[in-house]
């Protein structure tokens, strides 16, 4: 058998596949679906130990491997950007960890914790009024949760009311 690469033709041109691509092609194709999801499951919870490790900037690159490879409505894709807006975060990577909460609010506006995480980011950014409009709507949405988070995120909520007051009485003649 000869070792140049075979001709193929596809969609009325040929081109040229060697036995090294079809062999990956014919490899992935025989992965299981079951077999993929377990190995992105991994690569989740690889970011999640990065998190907790506190190695943020690695945490940040398998976020965004992972984000590049994740259909954009998955339960999946939103704890990895939540993953990666807290790492941007404690990187005081302010605008990113905005960036990426936003998006993930956009995906389900639906969890307290998303606001809140992008409340933070606004009130280090010092858009205070912002802030208070995430940490409301946070407020809101864990409204019927009695739990230490529902606690912070009204206790952040009473903080940064304040400091837009004290930020509009500073600048009163101004505005």
């Amino acid at each position: 058998m000869s070792k140049k690469s075979k001709r193929v033709k596809q969609s009325g041109r040929t081109t040229h596949s060697s036995p090294i691509n079809q062999q990956r092609h014919n490899t992935m194709a025989s992965v299981a679906p079951s077999q993929l999801h377990e190995a992105l499951m991994q690569r989740v919870e690889y970011a999640r130990q990065q998190m907790h490790m506190g190695d943020f900037a690695a945490c940040i690159r398998t976020c965004e491997a992972l984000l590049n490879t994740l259909p954009r409505r998955s339960e999946i894709r939103l704890e990895i950007l939540s993953l990666s807006g807290l790492a941007h975060g404690m990187l005081k990577h302010y605008q990113q960890s905005y960036d990426v909460f936003s998006e993930a609010i956009a995906l389900d506006p639906t969890i307290a914790e998303l606001w809140h995480n992008r409340g933070l980011a606004c009130s280090c950014m010092s858009r205070i009024a912002e802030a208070v409009r995430n940490f409301e709507h946070a407020v809101e949405l864990a409204k019927n949760d009695t739990g230490e988070l529902a606690h912070r995120f009204a206790l952040q909520l009473e903080a940064s009311r304040q400091e837009l007051q004290d930020a509009m009485q500073a600048h009163e003649a101004g505005i």
